[in-house]
């Protein structure tokens, strides 16, 4: 016989396995490229003050911005996108987690400046880390695993 405790963390186990495969979907669907072909940069990035409470507004429009910029057409780049409340839920914790597609026609260098640059201007912070997506670590589905870290404490966050 299971106790309450117990029936909750199988339950939550649960809810994260769906929640994983339902991002992994979303991150494969459309079309008909492997993830790891879509996916080469993880990058973390944080807000400024003002930006906490209304961050998945300043997201959405981080998100059209550099795509009009790097792309300068309709198309747009795949990105996924997580916002992170800090563990201890303190003002000024919230941040970003993306998964981004690398662009082909400009250094990887430069992207970065362009993200940087443009983060700060639509969200007020220069705390970016960016990092390489290696298949050796795990890959697109070791970093969707570490995004969903919170689901196991019932925090499912905000998935974009």
């Amino acid at each position: 016989m299971q106790t309450p405790n117990e029936s909750r963390q199988i339950d939550l186990a649960q809810k994260r396995e769906r929640y994983i495969k339902d991002i992994a979907l979303f991150a494969m669907g459309g079309d008909e490229l492997c993830v790891e072909d879509k996916y080469q940069l993880f990058v973390t990035a944080h807000f400024g003050r003002s930006q906490q409470i209304s961050a998945e507004h300043h997201c959405k429009h981080f998100r059209n911005v550099i795509d009009r910029k790097v792309l300068r057409s309709r198309q747009r780049l795949y990105k996924t996108l997580w916002l992170e409340q800090g563990a201890d839920n303190s003002y000024n914790s919230i941040h970003s987690h993306w998964l981004f597609e690398a662009p082909k026609h400009i250094a990887n260098g430069e992207f970065e400046a362009l993200f940087k640059h443009l983060w700060f201007e639509s969200c007020g912070s220069k705390n970016i880390v960016f990092k390489q997506i290696e298949t050796q670590l795990g890959g697109v589905s070791g970093l969707i695993n570490y995004c969903t870290k919170e689901t196991i404490h019932g925090n499912y966050g905000t998935f974009i």
